[in-house]
Parts: structure tokens; sequence; C-alpha cells
């Protein structure tokens, strides 16, 4: 049975998505470039960056390594309750 996601987790997509969008924008790369570098979907480099997916740690690893990061530079920081605090 799928696991339904809660809102934190919800949270914590959309500040991935954001870390990932400000990333690529610093690269000055496309969506489309970043996914074909990254050997993934234009699409799923857009639900990412939209907090609509949740990606792999492959997925992270080959966008971060694509943008010159290391993957935990992708990840959002998370304040002392535990959610994950937007970058804006």
């Amino acid at each position: 049975m799928p696991r339904i996601a809660k809102e934190p987790d919800l949270e914590f997509q959309a500040a991935l998505g954001d870390k990932l969008r400000s990333a690529r924008l610093r690269a000055r790369l496309s969506q489309e470039e970043l996914a074909f570098a990254a050997d993934v979907s234009p699409r799923h480099v857009s639900n990412i960056e939209r907090g609509l997916t949740n990606p792999g740690v492959v997925q992270i690893a080959r966008l971060a390594h694509v943008l010159r990061l290391q993957p935990g530079s992708l990840m959002p920081r998370i304040d002392q309750e535990g959610r994950p605090v937007r970058d804006t």
C-alpha cells in the first residue's frame, strides 16, 4: 500500500526543489540542459523543482554532479522543530 505524503514531507520536497532551482539558475542551465546532462527527464526536473516529486538519492547525486555540487548541498536545512527551511 503506498504511503500518503504528510505535510512535512511536502515541505521538504518543496525546499529541496527551491535549492535545485537556485543551483540550476546559478549554473545558467535550463531544465532541459540539466535533465539531459543528468540523464533524467525534463519533466522530472520540473516536478522536483515544483516540489511535486521526491527524487531518489541517485537522481540527487546525478543532478548535483552536473551542477558541480556535493549532493548534500541540495538538501534543505532543518529548523529546531525538524521542519525544512525554505531558502528565499
